[in-house]
């Protein structure tokens, strides 16, 4: 009864590994990757508009003790992808999709 959740896999001790991902127009964008020893799929964690990518770090966590390689990232303007304010950015959702979560797909 109830909902069918697979046990955690043992901690590994993986640690958790942030890299930059780079758009078609050039901009550098902070990811993180977690990966268990032997993963059995792979999730792309992107994030709601506003919430830094570390908000999810403790779910990519649970998920890669389940046998889940995780990403996450920061889209430009937000969390460690943020380099001048966000009223400074010239950026709208099109740009997040189309760029960010492009480039993003493209290295998970």
């Amino acid at each position: 009864p109830g909902l069918d959740i697979a046990a955690p896999r043992a901690p590994d001790m993986t640690t958790p590994q942030s890299h930059p991902l780079t758009t078609d127009d050039g901009r550098r964008l902070a990811a993180t990757t977690f990966v268990p020893p032997q993963p059995h799929t792979t999730l792309l964690i992107g994030a709601a508009m506003g919430v830094p990518q570390r908000f999810y770090h403790p779910l990519a966590r649970w998920l890669t003790e389940r046998g889940v390689a995780v990403m996450t990232f920061d889209y430009r303007g937000m969390g460690a992808s943020r380099d001048r304010t966000l009223a400074k950015e010239k950026v709208d959702v099109l740009t997040w999709a189309h760029q960010d979560l492009v480039a993003a797909l493209a290295s998970s």
